[in-house]
């Protein structure tokens, strides 16, 4: 079984939630995890992601934030499992507030956010999800950066797991492994 991990915006695949689900994984031989850094520059996710689907045959996708979109838009294309953790649903939207020049935390590489990205998201924008059994969906009411509410709306039908309280990164992630598992199967070998 091979799983895609998708980090966020501003984020890396060292982030503590792909640290959690790497660490959770290491007892099953069978399972390969891809953890991709994932471009800064919004233009170059999707070109990159068709490129590691092209060389690629993915079981299923985990997305976190606007991983989530995109683990959205690889899942509604290649009819795979997904699991979403408090996902961007319009990153239109949501990135108006973030043009402007960034610093990636964990690369410190420097990158811009434009009006034209927005245009790209819009461009790219999955309106409604063909198969909601595919997808589980956490979300956290006290969410900081999105309303949970517009997840929950898209992902109808979905496994939704809504916890209260707690924020953007996910409070208390590590106990939730186990569910993601459960979902993916991932004791079963393929």
């Amino acid at each position: 079984m091979k799983i895609l991990y998708l980090h966020g915006f501003k984020s890396s695949p060292n982030s503590l939630k792909a640290t959690l689900f790497k660490e959770s994984i290491q007892p099953f031989n069978h399972i390969k995890l891809i953890t991709p850094y994932l471009p800064d520059n919004p233009d170059l996710v999707i070109p990159f992601l068709k490129q590691l689907l092209d060389n690629n045959c993915f079981n299923a996708v985990i997305g976190s934030s606007l991983g989530g979109y995109y683990a959205t838009w690889i899942a509604e294309r290649h009819d795979i499992k997904a699991v979403l953790i408090n996902p961007v649903v319009y990153p239109e939207t949501l990135l108006k507030e973030f043009i402007g020049w960034h610093t990636n935390p964990y690369s410190s590489a420097k990158f811009e956010i434009t009006n034209n990205h927005l245009k790209y998201f819009k461009q790219l924008n999955i309106t409604a999800i063909k198969r909601p059994e595919n997808y589980q969906v956490f979300l956290q009411t006290n969410d900081e950066v999105l309303n949970y509410k517009l997840a929950e709306k898209m992902y109808t039908g979905a496994e939704l797991i809504i916890k209260q309280n707690g924020n953007h990164e996910f409070k208390n992630f590590g106990q939730q492994i186990k569910k993601i598992h459960t979902f993916l199967k991932l004791s079963e070998k393929h």
